[in-house]
């Protein structure tokens, strides 16, 4: 349990909402902007953001422009029209961060329940746990 805290950067809450694909896809291409992942925020006590965590979703994007050349939801290409159901905490979804900002009457927090304890649970039932596959962000190396 200390390991786990220690590793979270924050009490964030957990929220679930929906988006397009194109609100997806400008995240992603502001999350992986290095100069972005090394900003040191306040809200998480002065360690870097960071490259984003996804889960049922991958991507391969050009390291140079940092557009997305392809990226799935499942089996299924990423679709910019398309209204996907997502996970994150307030920390993904609000202004400071920048990358995907969403009114706050359009996101449902889970309130008080906060992170740490959400995979304090998780890891209590799933125990232990296969390594996650290092695909989910790739960058393009030519080709397709």
């Amino acid at each position: 349990l200390g390991a786990l805290n220690s590793a979270m950067r924050s009490p964030a809450n957990p929220a679930r909402l929906e988006v397009t694909g194109r609100q997806i896809a400008g995240f992603l291409r502001a999350a992986l902007r290095p100069e972005n992942a090394a900003r040191r925020l306040q809200p998480l006590r002065g360690v870097a953001v960071g490259m984003p965590h996804v889960a049922g979703l991958r991507a391969r994007y050009d390291p140079a422009s940092f557009e997305l050349i392809e990226a799935w939801v499942g089996e299924e290409l990423l679709h910019p029209d398309r209204t996907y159901v997502v996970a994150g905490t307030d920390l993904e979804f609000y202004d400071f961060l920048g990358y995907l900002p969403i009114p706050q009457d359009q996101i449902e927090f889970e309130v008080p329940t906060i992170i740490p304890e959400v995979l304090e649970d998780y890891l209590a039932r799933h125990s232990p746990l296969p390594a996650p596959g290092m695909d989910r962000l790739t960058p393009w190396q030519g080709g397709r």
